[in-house]
């Protein structure tokens, strides 16, 4: 059984978790210490994305950047975001965001005249169904803060990037996704209030293992579904 405090805060990935498995996004919030350790190719992958959107970064020379050192910072980072704003800062990295208890960062927010857009950073080539439900999310919070969104991009490498010290916009290629995510609303409004509705619960939902365990990422909860978490 669950602690008695709920943990109803929402982030980007603990949403795509809820969409992939809401068992998963369960076991997260309660027995977080029953996690396996990533892989060796999950950690290169982990890494490869970390290096890859500090390089993308770069290509928006000047911005400043806000992301805490750990998760406890995230409220002081909002805090933080909503002053730079106010001062018409132009560039921001990491910039966060939160409404009704869901928070999201944006890799890299750019003004652009009275507008910003997004860039969404994501470090192999090709588009996944995933990397548009993430943007999706994004742009529902942003929205419901009343940001004055322009676009919202994937911003993606033209080819793999495996070994890289340095990137150019050359390299990237940038597809706006805006309108695809204002028709998508209502879906990620009903995907948060399932995953709320998932941390309400006294016990894990009865999911069976299958597909979603590997799909669109390998669940970190694996060994523990299979032995059984009480």
């Amino acid at each position: 059984m669950a602690g008695s405090k709920q943990k109803l805060w929402l982030s980007k990935s603990t949403y795509l978790r809820s969409l992939q498995c809401p068992k998963a996004l369960y076991l997260y919030k309660n027995f977080y210490q029953f996690r396996d350790k990533p892989s060796a190719k999950q950690q290169a992958s982990f890494d490869r994305g970390h290096r890859v959107g500090r390089l993308a970064q770069l290509l928006f020379p000047g911005g400043i950047y806000i992301r805490p050192a750990s998760p406890r910072g995230w409220p002081k980072a909002i805090e933080a975001t909503s002053k730079l704003l106010a001062n018409k800062q132009e560039i921001i990295y990491e910039a966060a965001f939160q409404h009704d208890g869901v928070m999201c960062a944006v890799d890299i927010l750019v003004q652009n005249g009275s507008f910003y857009d997004v860039y969404e950073v994501k470090s192999s080539p090709g588009v996944r169904q995933v990397y548009i439900e993430d943007m999706a999310l994004q742009y529902w919070v942003l929205r419901r803060q009343k940001i004055q969104l322009g676009k919202v991009y994937l911003l993606l490498p033209k080819k793999p990037q495996d070994g890289f010290i340095d990137l150019h916009m050359d390299d990237m290629e940038a597809i706006d996704y805006t309108e695809q995510l204002a028709a998508m609303v209502l879906d990620v409004e009903e995907g948060v209030r399932a995953a709320a509705r998932t941390l309400t619960l006294d016990n894990a939902p009865e999911v069976a293992m299958g597909e979603q365990c590997l799909k669109p990422y390998p669940c970190d909860f694996q060994s523990t579904c299979k032995r059984g978490y009480r």
